[in-house]
C-alpha cells in the first residue's frame, strides 16, 4: 500500500473512499446503514509495514467489501500469494478471506474466483496468510475481503475494522 491512495467515490455513500493505488475496490451491502468505509490508515500499529496499510471501517455497519488487483502472470505456473491483515474484534464476528482468480477476472462473485478463508484470525494483530494457485492465462488477480455478517460493534465501541498491507505474488515456475 506504499505507492499511495486515491479517491473513490462510493456507489452508496455521499462521501470519497480512499484506496491504494493499483488496487479496485468492491462493496456489497446487507443493511440500510450503509457500506463499510474504505480509508488510508497511517497510524503506525495499523501498518505492517511503510508508512500506510488499507482500513476497512465498518463500525455498526454490516456487508463485506475488499479490494482486488490483477497481475501479469505466466499460464501454467504456480504462483503463490501471501497478505497480512489486522483486525478488530466485532460481537457479530468477520471474516476474512484471500480470493485468487487464476483467469483474471474483475468480479469478486465470479465461479471462477477461489475463496481462502483466512488462516488465522487472531484479533488486534498482524496475522498472514498464504495460498497457491496455478495460473491459467497471462493474468490472475488477487482479491482481499472482509465480511461483517450484523451491524454490531465490539462492546460499546465500534468492531470488525480490518487493516490490510504486504500483499506479494510469487512465481514458483511450471
Amino acid at each position: 500500500m506504499e505507492e499511495g491512495f486515491y479517491p473513490w467515490p462510493s456507489p452508496y455513500e455521499g462521501f470519497t473512499a480512499f484506496v491504494g493505488n493499483g488496487w479496485q475496490p468492491f462493496e456489497k451491502v446487507y443493511e440500510a446503514s450503509g457500506p463499510p468505509r474504505l480509508n488510508e490508515n497511517k497510524h503506525g500499529p495499523n501498518i505492517h509495514s511503510g508508512n500506510r496499510s488499507q482500513e476497512i471501517s465498518f463500525d455498526w455497519r454490516s456487508g463485506e467489501t475488499g479490494l482486488y488487483r490483477v497481475a501479469e502472470t505466466i499460464p501454467g505456473h504456480l504462483f503463490t500469494v501471501e497478505a497480512w491483515a489486522k483486525y478488530v474484534p466485532s460481537e457479530s464476528g468477520l471474516q476474512l478471506y484471500l480470493g485468487i482468480d487464476p483467469t483474471g477476472g474483475e468480479g469478486f462473485e465470479a465461479p471462477s474466483v477461489v475463496w481462502f478463508p483466512w488462516r488465522d484470525m487472531t484479533p488486534n494483530q498482524w496475522i498472514s496468510t498464504q495460498e497457491s494457485v496455478r495460473a491459467q492465462g497471462d493474468r490472475t488477480t488477487i482479491f482481499l475481503r472482509a465480511v461483517h455478517p450484523l451491524g454490531a460493534g465490539g462492546g460499546h465501541k465500534p468492531g470488525g475494522n480490518t487493516m490490510f498491507d504486504d500483499v506479494s505474488l510469487v512465481d514458483l515456475g511450471p
